[in-house]
């Protein structure tokens, strides 16, 4: 706690000098034995600093760190390579051998506090400043203490070009507090932190490793070039995954996309409730915020729970512990990674057997406990230690390493670049290599923003204003299966770079997605609004998301974004797009179709019989049979017929004004001129066999045909005078008569129907006056045998009158057009046959009879 407390001072008191030797002589007081703290160290002229968490536990109670981390292993001897291949360099630091001092952070802030100080000060001279209190370190009547007072000289490490920092964001902000009270550069190649780019609060603190912030852009970016706009998204383990999960998920939202199943979750909290929701999720996508460790672990809920067919993107590169799983949990995963290939010459360097020799200090103690537990004698520590590396730091580690070792290899080369600039060195010569005097100290800081090489993770390496590294350039790896799920590769689909204008660039020929999944390829939801004809329903309850549904039968909308569709009112339709009600085309009788045909082939045949009739008519009028019926009437007879037959015409035909007002007076004025003649020619005959009723009545209208005829047509005048007078004040018009949501009729229709029913009236008080004549006069002599055929026409015609005009007032469309024409056709044909069926049979069949 006392430790804590004098680091946090640094903040706040005004002479950080002084509180940073108390802590320094502090913390060596109450030291561990030299055997806990090892460290590696090659003394040059000038030398690196190095804190690597090599060890993963420390103990507080004995001062020892165990659990050996390989990755960090590696990470350690990528710097010595490092700095072998800048002193190796003749152009880099020509006259100047660089130098290490690598310390063991073992994960404890406490231990990567002291050894930061054990770097930066000389632990020889500590006895100088014990046997003094920390004040007489420090004299304030100089303005730069470092430079003018003698001891605190002697305590500086000059040769100290500065520290590689390989720890997480807290450890690295309590060694950046110690750097920047030295203005001392401290480069990181692990902490992702954003903050980290905030040069106000940490103006020496340097990076090769991107910070964590451009993860979200990327995230986006790759979203919205695959329309996957409903996913989602999950956070596990530390705070560097919480940080992304916030600002992921309100970019995201913010940007159109709609997040199903939020999660952020920490190892202790329970994945199968996450699991279960993303199981029975409607989003395709699952985007897993985490680590490597971290989505290792959720990715073995997701095969615990069975949760295929999702495609996941993953913020961090995976290891080779994921091809373990089933094949359909993980196929088509999409890392967003900063994945290079293995570095080829340190592949060959760590092959080499420097490695035991160089690292002794921090992996002897772990290789001794490996021999005792796996009861293996120690007889060579070399041997051992080769056959520990072999076994242990496969080529898989190696290659998943890769990228930081890039970053480390990256740190040392920016530290050598700056030291290069700030001793003025030309190509054969440097200046004097004591760094930690305050011109070269302010002068290293700034040389390092200016500083460009081309290094392992990018083709040109600067820093930027923030410190951060200029060029970013992140892959996108695809971790793709072979038709049989057996061969498993990580194929780079695509990148994105922070300094181009496109930054994404996704090769869509190289995306596989494979038999599991062929999301890519499929509509997403949440994509647009709903354009006009469709209406959204929402998915899983969020109102953020949702799927468009074209309108149902019958029903419109006219609006993009509209959650329901209207109907269309009765009688009309909705047109393909269902943007709009469309009036339904009525349904009628046509004369393509089987009634049509039918309709057509009855009428002509009655009108090809009444044509014949007449013909023959014509040809025998001089003949008694002929003669004794009245050839006028006759010829009047067959035209009633034929303009019968027509009226049918007129009401199978197509529905319109002219049409409505035709065909009702034409069949009454034709029905009247027929029933005319019937009057006429049974009151002729009543009148001849002196029949009481025809007796009562003026004889002397029917004394020439003259008269007869004028009567005819007076009777059929009256007719049509009334229709005409209806029509005029009543008139008939056409209707839509909506019989269904989708069957609308025409129909000719009046607004009071009083000038029909007064039209209807008159015709059927004729029909009935005619049929009682013809019915009086039906026991003539044989020679008035045309009497009897009378009665039944008439009887005939005022049964159809009496079924067709109800059938045709209560019927309506092809039914009442079928009703009508083929009852009125029906009405010519019994009437023709009734009138000329006889005299047809003597004249063609028994002209003897013709006498």
């Amino acid at each position: 706690m006392a430790k804590a407390l004098l680091v946090s001072q640094l903040h706040i008191n005004r002479r950080p000098i002084t509180v940073l030797i108390s802590l320094w002589l502090t913390m060596y007081h109450i030291s561990p034995t030299d055997e806990a703290y090892a460290q590696v160290k090659a003394d040059g002229q000038v030398n690196l600093g190095g804190i690597f968490p090599i060890h993963q536990y420390y103990n507080a109670s004995n001062g020892n760190c165990s659990r050996l981390d390989l990755r960090m292993v590696i990470y350690t001897y990528a710097m010595i390579y490092a700095i072998h291949v800048v002193n190796q360099d003749p152009i880099l630091l020509p006259n100047i051998m660089l130098g290490y001092d690598i310390r063991d952070a073992c994960r404890n802030s406490d231990v990567i506090v002291q050894q930061t100080l054990d770097i930066l000060f000389h632990p020889d001279n500590q006895e100088s400043c014990q046997s003094h209190d920390s004040e007489a370190c420090y004299d304030s009547s100089y303005s730069d203490p470092l430079m003018s007072i003698p001891i605190v000289k002697q305590l500086i490490n000059d040769k100290l070009g500065g520290i590689i920092d390989a720890n997480n964001g807290v450890s690295s902000v309590n060694m950046q507090v110690i750097m920047e009270s030295l203005n001392i550069p401290q480069v990181s190649c692990l902490a992702k932190e954003s903050f980290f780019s905030n040069k106000m609060l940490y103006p020496t603190f340097f990076r090769t490793i991107p910070p964590e912030n451009h993860v979200v852009p990327i995230l986006l970016s790759v979203v919205k070039h695959f329309n996957w706009n409903f996913i989602s998204i999950v956070s596990y383990s530390g705070d560097p995954a919480q940080r992304i999960y916030r600002l992921a998920r309100t970019t995201l939202v913010k940007n159109g996309v709609c997040l199903d199943v939020e999660a952020k979750l920490s190892p202790k909290s329970n994945l199968t409730t996450t699991s279960i929701k993303i199981k029975d999720s409607t989003a395709d996508v699952v985007v897993i915020i985490s680590n490597t460790i971290g989505l290792m672990t959720v990715l073995q809920e997701f095969e615990f729970h069975n949760i295929t067919g999702k495609t996941i993107i993953a913020t961090n590169e995976w290891d080779a512990s994921i091809l373990r799983l089933n094949p359909h949990i993980f196929g088509g995963m999409i890392s967003l990674s900063l994945w290079q290939p293995s570095h080829v010459q340190f592949l060959k360097y760590f092959q080499q057997d420097h490695l035991c020799h160089t690292l002794q200090p921090f992996i002897y103690q772990d290789i001794r406990e490996y021999e005792f537990k796996n009861s293996i004698e120690m007889a060579n520590y070399t041997h051992s230690c080769q056959q520990f590396v072999n076994k242990f730091i496969s080529p898989p580690i190696l290659d998943e390493t890769s990228i930081n070792t890039a970053h480390i290899m990256n740190a040392v080369y920016a530290l050598a670049h700056g030291i290069h600039k700030t001793l003025k060195c030309n190509q054969s010569w440097c200046q004097s290599p004591h760094l930690n005097r305050p011109p070269y100290r302010a002068e290293m800081i700034q040389n390092l923003f200016r500083i460009s090489f081309i290094g392992e993770s990018s083709n040109l390496f600067t820093f930027d204003k923030s410190g951060d590294p200029g060029s970013i350039k992140y892959y996108l790896r695809q971790l793709q299966l072979n038709e049989n799920n057996t061969t498993k590769k990580g194929v780079v689909i695509g990148t994105w770079q922070l300094d181009r204008p496109n930054a994404l660039n996704i090769n869509n020929s190289l995306v596989k997605f494979g038999p599991y999944s062929n999301i890519s390829h499929l509509p997403s939801p949440c994509l647009t609004p709903c354009s006009p004809g469709t209406h959204y329903q929402l998915i899983g309850g969020k109102t953020c998301c949702w799927k468009c549904l074209p309108c149902t039968l019958n029903s419109i909308t006219n609006q993009t974004g509209s959650s329901t569709c209207y109907p269309c009112p009765s009688g009309s339709i909705s047109n393909p797009q269902k943007t709009e009600c469309q009036p339904i085309q009525p349904y009628r009788l046509r004369f393509n179709n089987l009634q049509g045909i039918m309709f057509l082939t009855y009428t002509s045949m009655a009108m090809a019989m009444t044509l014949f009739v007449w013909i023959v008519v014509i040809k025998y009028r001089q003949t008694p049979v002929i003669q004794r019926s009245d050839f006028l009437m006759s010829q009047m007879f067959l035209i009633g017929i034929l303009m019968c037959l027509s009226v049918a015409v007129f009401f199978a035909a197509r529905i319109n004004h002219f049409i409505c007002s035709i065909r009702f007076v034409s069949f009454c004025v034709t029905i009247s001129f027929i029933l005319s003649i019937i009057f006429v020619k049974a009151n002729r005959t009543c009148r001849i066999l002196e029949i009481e009723f025809a007796a009562s009545l003026r004889m002397k209208l029917y004394r020439t045909r003259q008269r007869s005829i004028l009567l005819v047509l007076l009777f059929a005048l009256v007719q049509l005078t009334i229709c005409i007078i209806a029509n005029h004040f009543d008139p008939t018009d056409v209707h839509r008569q909506v019989i269904s949501q989708n069957v609308v009729y025409l129909l000719c229709h009046s607004s009071t129907q009083i000038g029909r029913f007064t039209a209807f009236s008159y015709l059927y008080l004729m029909a009935i006056v005619s049929t009682y004549m013809a019915f009086k006069a039906r026991k003539l002599p044989h020679n008035f045998g045309e009497a009897k055929y009378l009665s039944f026409a008439t009887i005939i015609l005022l049964s159809a009158l009496i079924a067709i005009v109800p059938a045709y007032l209560a019927t309506a469309g092809p039914f009442q057009a079928a009703i009508s024409s083929f009852g009125i056709t029906t009405i010519a044909l019994v009437i023709l046959s009734c009138i000329f069926g006889q005299k047809l049979y003597i004249i063609l069949l028994h002209p003897e009879l013709n006498v």
